[in-house]
């Protein structure tokens, strides 16, 4: 945190946290894909696939969702000022 601005949000558990749209940890990825799109960026290592969302191209601000063996195992709301 940066002051009291929170610069992500991250969950990794089936905990009741989803996005406006109703993706949660533990989401298939093809509904994430139905849903939102492919992402703007993307970064696939050992663990798996990292999906990032933009809010817009310029923009710093966006959603993450980590894939693992095409489920979401996390998600993370983030701001980079």
């Amino acid at each position: 945190m940066l002051g009291s601005h929170a610069m992500a949000i991250i969950s990794n558990a089936n905990n009741g946290l989803a996005t406006p749209a109703g993706i949660t940890v533990g989401t298939k990825a093809g509904d994430l894909y139905k849903i939102y799109g492919h992402p703007e960026r993307y970064y696939v290592n050992s663990r798996g696939r990292d999906l990032i969302y933009l809010r817009d191209e310029h923009s710093y601000c966006g959603i993450s969702f980590k894939l693992i063996n095409g489920i979401i195992s996390e998600i993370c709301v983030f701001e980079q000022p």
